[in-house]
């Protein structure tokens, strides 16, 4: 059976773990300049699971590129031939 001290240590653990995995991905991509990198590390170690929540919802969120046209509505159709003028 486990007791409590063990219980924290494996929170810790997975924290850290989750931390880190936020971390690399975050140096990984190309989409902030090094200072947006430092500060956003800086966010996920300070705050331990909601800064790395927050960051990993930029960073996805990022990834997905532009939103596709949609059929309804008039998005992205200027309706000139050539585009806008």
């Amino acid at each position: 059976m486990l007791n409590m001290n063990e219980y924290l240590l494996y929170i810790i653990i997975g924290i850290c773990s989750f931390n880190l995995y936020i971390n690399i991905k975050l140096l990984l991509s190309n989409l902030f300049d090094k200072t947006q990198k430092i500060m956003q590390s800086l966010i996920i170690w300070l705050l331990p699971l909601v800064g790395g929540l927050v960051v990993l919802y930029f960073i996805n969120d990022d990834d997905q590129g532009p939103p596709r046209n949609r059929k309804k509505g008039n998005y992205a159709n200027d309706s000139m031939p050539g585009g806008v003028q």
